[in-house]
């Protein structure tokens, strides 16, 4: 990983509840047992989470509507979508289960802070621009805290569910890695951010950065596309070790298609199982043709 991982959120919030517990501890330790609530620590492309939704069952190897197989171990969902035409294709679940979108929400973090100065009439500083660009190409999460914190933290992620339409996510209070988002819903944020691109040069500018990822954060899709094929990617990945579970997150858009790959898997089996699957998905997509 280029950075190492941020541990100021989660530093921040255990510190408070780990304090609270001991002074009541001193005060009936006779009387109530020791209770302890560690968080998951962070990895780079995420940060740690609370206790973990109820999690969907495994995939099943059946291909779906699109023809593409899964059989891996643990969970997934994808979603593609035409950006000239709005048309759709998906895994049977890609609407209805959600996955922690991890560094994927990077994207509507640097889209949102860029509408909040635009709308009061500002360029963005040099050291803003710095924190956005280390965000998403290297999904450095000290620079993604900091930001989301500046546009009110919960109420940003309010603002992507509602402004761009989507129907199948939520809020986890005060942590925005561990949102939770459909696979429909990922390729509908992208779609949003792209199409403010179209008449904001700020969100232009991400989008651009996007495309300049650092190449240990561009894994799955783009390693699965012709060799030079101009990809704006932002992934996320983050070992929760609450759950051991792995959750790898893969979205990216190219030509006039946006996709995203959503997966979780036991721990044991690494980063890279994710990553594999993301490329599976798209290679499978390509075989069966684009048009």
């Amino acid at each position: 990983m280029p950075l190492s991982p941020s541990w100021a959120a989660t530093a921040r919030r255990t510190g408070l509840v780990a304090g609270i517990l001991a002074a009541v501890a001193l005060v009936t330790i006779a009387l109530l047992p020791s209770t302890d609530r560690p968080t998951p620590p962070a990895q780079a492309g995420g940060t740690g989470a609370p206790a973990a939704a109820p999690r969907p069952g495994t995939t099943a190897p059946v291909p779906d509507s699109a023809g593409v197989t899964l059989d891996r171990e643990g969970w997934a969902a994808w979603s593609l979508l035409d950006l000239r035409t709005g048309a759709r294709k998906g895994s049977a679940n890609s609407g209805t289960e959600t996955n922690n979108t991890e560094s994927m929400i990077k994207v509507w973090i640097g889209a949102d802070y860029i509408a909040g100065a635009e709308d009061e009439g500002r360029d963005l500083t040099d050291e803003e621009w710095s924190e956005i660009s280390d965000m998403i190409r290297y999904s450095d999460d000290d620079a993604a805290e900091n930001l989301w914190a500046a546009r009110g933290g919960d109420a940003a992620i309010d603002r992507m569910i509602t402004e761009c339409g989507l129907t199948g996510s939520a809020v986890s209070p005060e942590w925005w890695s561990y949102t939770q988002i459909t696979a429909a819903d990922a390729v509908t944020m992208l779609r949003c951010v792209l199409a403010r691109a179209e008449t904001s040069s700020g969100t232009a500018r991400l989008v651009a950065e996007m495309r300049t990822v650092d190449p240990s954060n561009a894994f799955g899709i783009p390693e699965a596309l012709p060799a030079g094929t101009p990809v704006a990617v932002k992934n996320g990945w983050t070992l929760q070790d609450g759950e051991d579970l792995w959750h790898v997150n893969c979205l990216a858009s190219w030509d006039h298609w946006a996709l995203s790959v959503l997966t979780w898997y036991p721990g044991e089996l690494g980063q890279d199982y994710g990553a594999a699957t993301c490329g599976d998905v798209t290679r499978q997509l390509l075989l069966h043709g684009l048009e």
